[in-house]
């Protein structure tokens, strides 16, 4: 946003302008592509003895292409007003298994924290 104005010089030439901070607010963008719930088994998200969350499981595509998985997963507590996600992608062939670590999760200092995942296929 740009504010202009025209009015006579300031009296005092050591005057500085202020100006009101905005907030927008937008819906979160995923990944494109279909979710895939099924592809991911196995999943465990927990903080580890050194309070640094950390998810594993292990990543399947049982399709019939290759296809990349968009892998999303989010510590936040339940009135958490702001969150950061981690995301990787992995590319799998058909019946093709993987292993899945994201460590170092990034956390909101908060209560009581539980951790989700999402899949997305992209063919």
């Amino acid at each position: 946003m740009v504010i202009g104005g025209c009015g006579p010089p300031s009296e005092s030439p050591s005057a500085t302008p202020t100006s009101t901070p905005t907030t927008e607010v937008t819906e979160p963008v995923g990944p494109a592509g279909e979710p895939e719930t099924d592809a991911l088994a196995g999943f465990s998200c927990a903080p580890d003895a050194t309070g640094t969350w950390v998810a594993t499981g292990t990543l399947t595509n049982s399709g019939a292409d290759r296809a990349d998985f968009v892998v999303t997963v989010l510590v936040a507590g339940p009135t958490s007003t702001s969150a950061q996600a981690e995301r990787q992608v992995l590319s799998l062939g058909p019946g093709e298994s993987t292993p899945l670590e994201l460590s170092s999760l990034p956390v909101p200092v908060e209560g009581e924290l539980s951790c989700q995942a999402q899949v997305v296929r992209r063919s």
